[in-house]
C-alpha cells in the first residue's frame, strides 16, 4: 500500500458539528515518508475519533498493532507490540500563532487538515522505551546468542591498575 497524503486530510470546515469516526491501516510504507529510521516494519491500526464544534476540534487517538525495531541487545529485529490513547485539540481562531501546551490553533481561513503528521507522531509516542527481546520461559533472553556473544568479546573486562594518587582522593570523595 503506497502512502497518498489525501487520504489523511479532513476536510472539517465542511463537517457539521458532531462526532465523526476515521480509520487507517499503516504499513511501512506510511513510515518512510516520514524518513523513519528506527522503524523497520509496521502494521497498525489507527482510530481517530473526532468532536467537532463551531470554534474546536478534539481528536481523540488510538493507535494499537506491532512494529518491528532493531532490538537494543542483539540488534535483530524484534516485533513488538504497541498501543496508545492520545487527546489533541485544534482551537479555531482569528491568528494561527497562539501557543499553549495542550492545545493547537488553526486560523480561520484554514479548512482543512493534514492529519499524517499526527498521526506519525502519534505513533512515535507509542514506541516503547526499552525495544529488545523477551525472554522464554525458563527467564533467558531470546536475542541472538550469536551477537550476544560478539558484543561479550568486545567488552572491555580488565581494568588498569588505578593510581595510588587516585586512591586518596577518592577516600576524600566518599567520606
Amino acid at each position: 500500500m503506497a502512502f497518498h497524503e489525501k487520504e489523511y486530510i479532513i476536510a472539517y470546515k465542511s463537517l457539521k458539528d458532531g462526532d465523526y469516526e476515521y480509520s487507517w491501516s499503516l504499513d511501512k510504507s506510511f513510515t518512510d515518508h516520514f524518513d523513519s529510521t528506527e522503524i523497520m516494519d509496521i502494521s497498525v491500526e489507527v482510530d481517530v475519533h473526532l468532536i467537532k464544534s463551531s470554534r474546536l476540534l478534539q481528536f481523540l487517538f488510538k493507535v494499537s498493532g506491532n512494529i518491528t525495531f532493531e532490538c537494543d541487545r542483539c540488534l535483530d529485529f524484534v516485533s513488538l507490540p504497541v498501543e496508545l490513547e492520545n487527546e489533541m485539540i485544534f482551537k479555531i481562531e482569528g491568528k494561527e500563532n497562539n501557543f499553549e501546551e495542550e492545545i493547537l490553533y488553526l486560523s480561520e481561513e484554514e479548512s482543512i487538515i493534514n492529519m499524517a503528521p499526527f498521526i506519525y507522531e502519534n505513533i512515535i509516542f507509542s514506541f516503547p522505551i526499552k525495544r529488545v527481546h523477551g525472554t522464554d520461559k525458563k527467564g533467558k533472553s531470546l536475542c541472538n546468542k550469536d551477537m550476544i556473544k560478539k558484543l561479550e568479546t568486545l567488552l572491555v573486562k580488565d581494568e588498569k591498575p588505578v593510581d595510588e594518587r587516585w586512591n586518596d582522593l577518592n577516600k576524600l570523595l566518599n567520606n
